[in-house]
């Protein structure tokens, strides 16, 4: 919770409380409301001067706080709380109607003229033993001036009396109005891909809404026609919200399942698509993307063999530098997987810690150490989880026929290279 107390009094609020002051000296009071309004003095007064978040008034004293929450300021509750004993059993049921709306009201500014309105706000009322919540109805306008009145007249036999009043004044923060999110890019981020291909990874710059995404997604054939069903309905989001793992339905894209059968492939070898993204998709924060998103491609051969780490191209920097080691790929991997299933370790075992990158629309890879080379022998270190475009990995195709048995698969592969001396 964050507490808006006394203590963000404004200067307005200040010089009323001093015109109540200098008016109490004139009238007649009760000794009680003398004690009492005494007390919020105290706390109202030392306001004005500090920005203490907690304001702790003496034994009779009372505590008033605005609380408005971080996430929704407007959901404000106003709350008065400590002071006597007698002030509070004055409240409890059985005492005049209307009694605590007198004690506690909300009123809204007026922003031209700083006028309270003379209808205070529909709000509901908990008391509970010495302290007094008010809850408005309805949720308070971000940007708006609002002033909590406590009147401590709810002494017996004061209905009669001048019923003195402190004004405390506050804002509803207004809301930012939130960054429209962007797309930063959508992996495979070539032109073509096999026409089995498995998914697409979507970045985004900030989080999306998320429970309605594949009514946002469309993808659509050459002819302008929408392809039905294309995607596995289940949304696959990165830890930090930001990346979406958008599968085509694997049941369409495997040969001899029954979407593939009934249905048809989702991709076609030679056509060309368009994966479309509506600029209505809101972010967490409710901004819409504002423009749309399109990635043309093209469907090329499928690809059904498992990835061949013989063709892979490595290209091993000198000791004594950073420079990275380059490995080059005959054709693109799974752009997320390049990042979490390849590690370089040393011939004994021990991480080599860096940072990857990719190139060519996935068909490089990058691993630039964090310190310096030494000269020696090195390993990649491959898992076997790691996929190709088409679900392919390095000991199996993504359509293996079950009805073959085959040896156990390892859990990674190792390509070993060396690190050179520098020349001198």
């Amino acid at each position: 919770m964050k507490l808006a107390t006394l203590g963000r009094l404004n200067s307005l609020a200040c010089l009323e409380l001093e015109s109540l002051r200098s008016h109490l000296n004139r009238v007649k009071t009760s000794a009680f409301i003398r004690a009492a309004l005494a007390a919020l003095f105290l706390i109202a007064g030392a306001s004005c001067m500090t920005d203490r978040q907690v304001i702790s008034g003496p034994d009779r004293g009372f505590n008033i706080s605005i609380e408005q929450p971080n996430e929704a300021p407007e959901n404000t509750s106003i709350v008065l709380k400590g002071g006597p004993d007698q002030f509070w059993k004055s409240l409890l049921p059985g005492g005049p109607p209307g009694r605590l709306k007198e004690t506690l009201s909300l009123s809204i500014v007026d922003e031209q003229t700083g006028a309270i309105a003379e209808q205070p706000i529909l709000a509901d009322y908990n008391l509970d033993g010495n302290q007094l919540r008010l809850t408005p109805r309805f949720p308070l306008s971000p940007g708006e001036d609002y002033a909590a009145t406590i009147s401590a007249t709810a002494a017996p036999n004061t209905s009669s009396t001048r019923r003195p009043s402190l004004t405390l004044r506050f804002s509803v923060p207004a809301r930012p109005t939130p960054e429209r999110p962007e797309i930063l890019a959508v992996y495979p981020s070539g032109d073509v891909v096999p026409s089995n291909c498995l998914k697409f990874y979507v970045q985004f710059y900030q989080p999306m809404r998320q429970g309605e995404t594949f009514q946002w997604i469309k993808l659509i054939r050459q002819n302008g026609v929408e392809v039905p069903e294309p995607f596995r309905k289940v949304e696959l989001w990165s830890h930090d919200e930001k990346r979406l793992t958008l599968w085509l339905h694997p049941g369409r894209q495997k040969r001899g399942v029954n979407l593939n059968e009934e249905i048809g492939p989702i991709l076609e070898k030679d056509q060309t698509y368009t994966l479309a993204i509506s600029s209505e998709w809101p972010s967490a924060d409710g901004a819409p993307l504002g423009k749309p998103f399109q990635k043309r491609f093209k469907a090329n051969a499928p690809q059904r063999d498992k990835i061949d780490l013989n063709a892979w191209r490595l290209h091993s920097p000198a000791a004594g530098a950073r420079q990275p080691l380059h490995v080059d790929l005959p054709s693109p991997l799974d752009w997320a997987l390049l990042h979490s299933k390849l590690t370089i370790e040393t011939a004994k075992g021990a991480n080599v810690p860096g940072a990857i990158s990719t190139a060519n629309h996935e068909t490089a890879w990058r691993f630039a150490p964090q310190n310096n080379w030494r000269a020696g022998i090195y390993r990649i270190v491959v898992d076997a989880g790691l996929e190709d475009l088409a679900g392919n990995t390095p000991v199996r195709p993504f359509e293996k026929d079950i009805s073959i048995t085959t040896d156990a698969a390892p859990d990674s592969l190792h390509l070993t290279f060396t690190i050179g001396r520098a020349s001198q």
